[in-house]
């Protein structure tokens, strides 16, 4: 018997369905759909089913290869492939190591700027010291070139400057008056020499490129200063200057000094260390204030000066109240109950008889115990900014220190994110070799 086109066909495709009985129905429908597409398409190119059968091979053959074929798929299927979960780990921890690093630069900023900035208030401490010794050079130069043209003036002169701590009157010599010429003025211009070398030395020292350019150009001026200074202080001591010129100039060189705590004060972003400069500047104002008034109102009282003197003294006393003020404004910005010592007793006595004209009224006993009292008073208004600039001094140390922590803290995130990403990565590496191999 002839096999017919159909039979062949049939034949065939049943003996490969035998054949691909251990595969899942939907596997092997999907073969003999192709073999019969096969056949059609052999049909309409004008090839015979035999010929159609014999390119395919026997059914034995064909299946075998669509088995092994198979059995490829399944083992590509079984190989390891990079886990989702993998991979979304290692983005994260990309993405997290992207962040600390971004916020490990902006803590190396702000490590940098608050270290600077600490730095930079320690100097404080003998800043202050020199403001002291400068305003005692001031004393002198008022005390000693006040116009007495007796005996009994120059005396009380020298006895005010005496009680007073003025440098170099301790010595029982008798102070030069009637001109600008000050004979004790070595003493003091030797403290405030040292002084000045050991504050530059200290400001040389600073690096301040993370500040901002106004602290650098304060702490630049009161460098500068120092040299002007000096100048000032051959003139005092051979009397080649004015008095109201030198006053003026060390008027000068004090508001240098004092704004150096101004500009550091607008440098921080910590409110409670700028208001603690800001209270250190107004302490130190309205010191030197006192130290012109303890200055000024013996010298108008004792030369019986009614005239430019008495207007100056009563300028710088209103001053002074409004210094007084603005000081006592900027404590309150402060916890605690730190204040600035009232100028009141003796002190506040003849500063009020001074502004009143009332020179006459300012006994002798009465000024001594000025003398003592403003005396004290100085001391007391030094410790409550000694006070307040120690109180910076911990602030900007403990912002140091915070910062430094933030960094390791930013540094060692960054570390951990990116040793995650690192082993992370590794193990897609390794998976992806495997798949190929």
């Amino acid at each position: 018997m002839i096999s017919t086109t159909p039979d062949i066909e049939r034949s065939y495709l049943r003996d490969v369905g035998k054949r691909l009985r251990g595969l899942a129905p939907g596997q092997r429908d999907a073969v003999l759909d192709d073999l019969r597409a096969h056949f059609a398409e052999a049909t309409e190119a004008g090839r015979t089913p035999e010929q159609a059968a014999k390119s395919l091979g026997s059914p034995e053959h064909f299946t075998g290869r669509i088995l092994a074929e198979l059995d490829d798929d399944r083992a590509e299927a079984r190989r390891p492939r990079p886990s989702v979960v993998l991979v979304a780990l290692l983005v994260a921890a990309l993405a997290i190591g992207a962040v600390s690093g971004y916020l490990a630069v902006g803590a190396v900023a702000g490590s940098t700027k608050a270290t600077q900035l600490a730095d930079a208030v320690g100097v404080l401490e003998v800043q202050d010291d020199l403001m002291t010794a400068l305003a005692q050079e001031r004393a002198l130069v008022v005390t000693a070139s006040g116009p007495c043209t007796t005996a009994p003036c120059a005396a009380e002169l020298a006895r005010t400057a005496l009680l007073r701590g003025v440098p170099g009157t301790d010595d029982g010599k008798p102070l030069r008056q009637g001109g600008a010429t000050v004979r004790r003025a070595p003493s003091a211009q030797a403290r405030t020499t040292a002084l000045l070398a050991e504050r530059d030395e200290l400001v040389t020292d600073l690096d301040m490129s993370a500040l901002p350019k106004e602290v650098t150009s304060a702490f630049d001026q009161v460098v500068y200063d120092g040299v002007d200074i000096q100048a000032v202080q051959k003139h005092v001591a051979k009397g080649g200057m004015a008095p109201q010129t030198v006053t003026k100039a060390y008027d000068l060189f004090l508001a240098d000094s004092a704004d150096v705590s101004h500009q550091l004060s607008r440098a921080t972003d910590d409110r409670g260390l700028a208001d603690h400069l800001a209270a250190h500047q107004a302490a130190n104002e309205v010191l030197l204030a006192g130290a012109v008034d303890r200055s000024l109102i013996p010298v108008v009282i004792a030369t019986g000066a009614a005239g430019s003197g008495h207007v100056e003294a009563v300028e710088q006393i209103s001053t002074g109240n409004d210094l007084f003020g603005a000081a006592d404004r900027a404590l309150d910005q402060l916890p605690g109950e730190l204040q600035m010592p009232a100028p009141d007793g003796a002190f506040g006595t003849v500063r009020d008889l001074t502004l009143q004209g009332d020179l006459a009224g300012a006994t002798p006993e009465l000024q001594e115990q000025f003398v003592a009292e403003s005396r004290q008073w100085t001391e007391e208004a030094r410790a409550v900014r000694d006070s307040l600039r120690a109180g910076a001094v911990d602030r900007a140390e403990s912002n140091a220190t915070a910062a430094q922590a933030k960094l390791l803290t930013a540094a060692a995130s960054t570390g951990v994110a990116l040793l995650a990403a690192l082993v992370l990565g590794v193990a897609v590496v390794v998976q992806a070799a495997r798949r190929r191999s």
